[in-house]
């Protein structure tokens, strides 16, 4: 488990008790996001280790998987061409590039940082970076008991890891298309 300097051992004690509680997090848990965003960039980025990209499919979508979308980028169908495939392809091929770039508003990293307790008792801040170079925009979503949960919270909000995109089917694409 990932240790802070002892300055935050008090904020880690308050963020546990607070989610025990069902509480917001209090606000002090800003000091320790700000250290994360700074001197304890490292600390933030050993928590991907283990963990993936995701793609905010939900956003993808709002921005691309438009008929008029289709129509400027020139990919009309073929005349008695099934219009609801045509659309699952195209918006396929906004889903592949926007993963092969890996970068930009709709790749976003996932990050746990582990917060612990000075019981024991432990828990994660979950955090999502927007890919962009050197200059990383932070999300951060809240505290979460485990990766699991944080996992399903991000899925809630329409993003898909990169490791599961191939299981999208054309009805999940569909549904997202705006005509």
């Amino acid at each position: 488990m990932n240790r802070y300097p002892s300055q935050f051992d008090e904020i880690q004690n308050q963020i546990i008790e607070c989610h025990r509680q069902g509480l917001p997090p209090p606000e002090d848990i800003e000091i320790l996001q700000e250290w994360l965003m700074s001197d304890g960039w490292d600390h933030a980025l050993a928590a991907w280790d283990d963990e993936a990209v995701v793609l905010n499919l939900a956003e993808l979508a709002k921005d691309c998987f438009t008929d008029q979308c289709m129509t400027a980028e020139d990919w009309l169908p073929a005349p008695g061409q099934d219009l609801n495939a045509h659309r699952a392809n195209f918006a396929r091929e906004w889903i592949q590039n926007a993963i092969t770039s890996g970068a930009g508003e709709h790749s976003l990293s996932v990050h746990s940082c582990p917060i612990c307790h000075s019981n024991g008792d432990q828990l994660i801040l979950g955090l999502t970076v927007e890919i962009q170079g050197h200059s990383p925009e932070p999300t951060w979503h809240g505290m979460f008991s485990d990766k699991g949960a944080f996992y399903q919270h991000l899925k809630s909000l329409g993003h898909v890891f990169h490791r599961d995109i191939s299981s999208l089917s054309d009805q999940e694409i569909l549904r997202l298309w705006k005509e």
